[in-house]
């Protein structure tokens, strides 16, 4: 598939976080006073990211590869200090599900790197106040792809 066109589904799907009282979409390039009034409640004032470790890049690992390497970019938010909060991304129908993270307190470039350390092709950053945007790794990736000593 074209970034271009991964782009076009990412902008298509579903981003909800677990919130005190139920699930919280995420809005992509608007703002979100349901979310922020979330995070301040848990007095959050900064930025945020969405991430998941699931389907990198053009890979599709089984579900057990994908469950542990979900826990393992869990186990690396927690060892950061980092907060979360679970979460999914979907495609629009709901056939396609992948486990997500909402991370508080991480800057974008610390979520870039994340995000590339898992080998994602997008991620979602915001920051309280302000609206979420949809961040492409996909550049990023390519380098990677093509010069492995840099993984």
């Amino acid at each position: 598939m074209t970034d271009d066109g991964l782009m076009k589904l990412y902008r298509g799907a579903v981003f909800e976080v677990q919130g005190d009282h139920g699930r919280i979409r995420i809005l992509l390039d608007q703002g979100n006073p349901t979310l922020d009034a979330f995070l301040t409640r848990h007095l959050v004032t900064d930025t945020w990211a969405f991430i998941t470790a699931w389907n990198p890049g053009d890979e599709r690992p089984s579900p057990g590869e994908n469950q542990r390497a979900q826990l393992l970019l869990e186990e690396q938010v927690r060892g950061a200090g980092w907060s979360m909060w679970p979460g999914d991304g979907a495609s629009p129908d709901g056939e396609h599900v992948e486990p997500s993270i909402l991370i508080v307190g991480i800057a974008p470039a610390a979520a870039r790197t994340l995000g590339q350390a898992f080998r994602q092709r997008a991620i979602i950053v915001g920051a309280v106040g302000q609206p979420a945007r949809l961040l492409d790794l996909s550049l990023d990736l390519e380098l990677l792809n093509h010069h492995p000593e840099n993984r």
